[in-house]
């Protein structure tokens, strides 16, 4: 009886052990890879870096170009702001709203977030 316990639980514990591992392989292979990424185009801005223009034509480029991250979740929102050199914030989830610096960063993007999913996003 004891054999068949084990062999039992051994069952079982690979039956398990499957599960586990086939729902890790899921969530690894929906991350977005960085060909995925919508693209924003820095090299686009012309001004000198200490200059107000630079801060305009920045704050403008990547308003227009980051709202191609609209849909996407926020972990693959925040991959994508990263790979695209901008800094990232969460302004509010699932209607609750975060304390924000109110310093300006032209490219830094705030999204809104409804269940995991990005609804909104602003450049600075």
């Amino acid at each position: 009886m004891n054999r068949v316990k084990a062999l039992g639980l051994k069952i079982v514990s690979i039956f398990v052990l499957s599960l586990v591992l086939n729902g890790c392989a899921n969530i690894s292979s929906s991350n977005q890879s960085s060909s995925d990424c919508p693209k924003v185009d820095l090299t686009q801005i012309t001004a000198a870096p200490d200059s107000d223009v630079f801060f305009e034509q920045a704050a403008k480029l990547v308003q227009e170009q980051s709202q191609a991250f609209i849909g996407l979740t926020e972990a693959n929102a925040e991959l994508c702001a990263a790979q695209n050199n901008l800094g990232f914030r969460v302004g509010s989830r699932d209607g609750e709203f975060f304390a924000l610096t109110m310093d300006y960063i032209p490219t830094r993007v705030t999204v809104d977030v409804e269940k995991n999913l990005v609804v909104k996003i602003q450049a600075g």
